[in-house]
């Protein structure tokens, strides 16, 4: 398939286009173009690590059905995945627990919001803390386990797919982050 899109693109160049005539009926010439869509991709935030399916790239479904539960994340279903550094999202006066802090974020996946993780890997750490410089008092400290692999269910078909991260401050502010990528037979 890559070559037949490659040799499109070689018709295209050279030949200004890909067209046929109608028979006689027709003298205007119809121009036929196989366009994959366009994804975009904008770099992933200081909160966010390894995110998997990544922004842009391209799977098998083979490939994207066995992809989480490859990770060694604890993930036993298709699904999406990143790593998670709450730090950058807490504002002073912040001490959440693991479950305060994972009650606040869920993925929108392809329009269908998941709120209940599938598996979450935490590290030993009982959380970063962040400092006043003036005075060294924390302002705020990361719960108990950060950072957080965390994967979200999601049997997805061949095509292209959407997944945004949805977190909720302490203030109420929403933060999101949208990336694409695509599967493929």
């Amino acid at each position: 398939m890559r070559k037949l899109y490659c040799l499109l693109g070689v018709v295209i160049v050279l030949g200004g286009g890909c067209s046929f005539m109608h028979q006689e009926a027709s003298p205007t010439p119809t121009i036929i173009s196989m366009v994959e869509s366009t994804i975009i991709v904008t770099p992933s935030p200081e909160y966010l690590g390894v995110i998997l399916p990544g922004p842009g790239e391209v799977y098998s479904i083979a490939e994207y059905n066995a992809l989480s539960s490859s990770l060694g994340w604890e993930a036993t279903t298709p699904g999406v995945c990143f790593g998670l550094y709450p730090f950058w999202l807490l504002e002073p006066g912040d001490f959440p627990t693991t479950q305060e802090w994972l009650a606040r974020i869920h993925l929108v996946v392809d329009g269908k919001i998941i709120t209940e993780y599938h598996s979450i890997l935490m590290t030993d750490s009982l959380g970063s803390e962040g400092l006043d410089p003036e005075t060294s008092q924390v302002l705020f400290r990361e719960p108990a386990g950060s950072p957080f692999r965390i994967c979200y269910a999601s049997l997805l078909e061949v095509g292209q797919h959407t997944a945004t991260f949805v977190a909720k401050k302490t203030s109420g502010e929403e933060v999101t982050y949208t990336w694409q990528f695509r599967i493929t037979e």
